[in-house]
């Protein structure tokens, strides 16, 4: 997966199959989406495209209404969007100016000019562009494919948080798709959801796979003796 920063310096792309969202903690339904994404760009018959995830950092929950009970920080995002074998992600600053960019405009100076858009993705309710005014429709009008895939087993970020915060990690890992990511390099990010103090059994990827206890508090951050990277699987 190749990673970009903005829409100023993105390589030449062609035939892209785009998927534009949030994508907080890269759940089940995600995952659906983007393999979805990656069989029209490349197994269609005549596919010869890219696949493309667009991305916002910081999450718009946060820029516009303060939430700070997300799933994942960037670099977490990045990890598990890596494990989908999508071509391209673009992470896109978001601010207050860019949240006003009206959907036609993001359509025909993004989507169309930069993204070389064929194709774009979507899950249950989406819309785009200030005041959420962007459709599938005007997409088809200006000459753009879409597809809408729903939502998946009733799966969402929202329905997830809740399981974590109830301490009840394995429903949040049957709806993740896998344990519970949590990376612990600085800087930390204060957004980063997690559950209920105690100890819990976690994985340890840079071990093996190996398994054993960890308390989970916010002092995880800061202990030196701290796992770089742990999967929760529950208490």
């Amino acid at each position: 997966m190749q990673i970009h920063y903005g829409f100023d310096n993105l390589p030449h792309l062609r035939r892209t199959a785009v998927a534009v969202g949030s994508f907080d903690g890269v759940h089940r339904g995600h995952r659906l989406l983007i393999d979805r994404l990656n069989e029209i760009a490349h197994n269609d018959p005549s596919a010869d495209g890219e696949s493309v995830v667009v991305t916002f950092d910081p999450h718009p929950r946060f820029v516009l209404r303060g939430e700070n009970r997300l799933l994942s920080t960037l670099p977490e995002k990045l990890e598990l969007l890596a494990e989908t074998g999508v071509d391209h992600t673009v992470v896109v600053r978001f601010t207050p100016e860019f949240s006003r960019i009206d959907s036609e405009t993001f359509t025909q100076n993004y989507l169309k000019k930069r993204l070389k858009a064929e194709t774009v993705l979507s899950g249950e309710g989406h819309h785009f562009g200030h005041n959420r005014s962007g459709s599938a429709a005007m997409l088809e009008r200006d000459g753009i494919r879409t597809a809408n895939l729903g939502r998946y087993e009733n799966i969402s970020s929202t329905s997830i948080r809740a399981a974590i915060e109830a301490g009840d990690m394995e429903t949040a890992a049957y709806m993740l798709g896998g344990p519970y990511l949590v990376l612990t390099a600085p800087p930390h990010d204060p957004t980063k959801l997690l559950p209920p103090e105690g100890e819990y059994r976690v994985l340890l990827p840079d071990e093996g796979g190996a398994e054993r206890s960890v308390r989970i508090d916010r002092s995880l951050f800061d202990r030196p003796d701290r796992p770089r990277r742990l999967r929760i699987l529950g208490k």
